[in-house]
């Protein structure tokens, strides 16, 4: 979980506002911890946390690409 995000490649409002455009909010990451949960990351300061139960939680999704270089 230490590398979630390699690639330097950014696009659009990511390349001006950086992890900022993200909030101090949690979101989930694609990433199952066990059958009921999933990591949540802080993206403003990669904080990754698990164990969370994803059918009652208020942490948010969002949906992140990566962008091939050259996009």
């Amino acid at each position: 979980m230490a590398n979630l995000f390699p690639s330097k490649n950014v696009s659009g409002v990511f390349a001006q506002g950086g992890s900022e455009v993200f909030g101090k909010s949690f979101y989930w990451t694609s990433t199952e911890f066990n059958a009921s949960g999933a990591y949540m990351i802080r993206v403003s300061d990669s904080l990754v946390l698990n164990a969370e139960v994803k059918s009652s939680s208020t942490v948010y999704h969002r949906p992140i690409r990566r962008v091939a270089k050259g996009s």
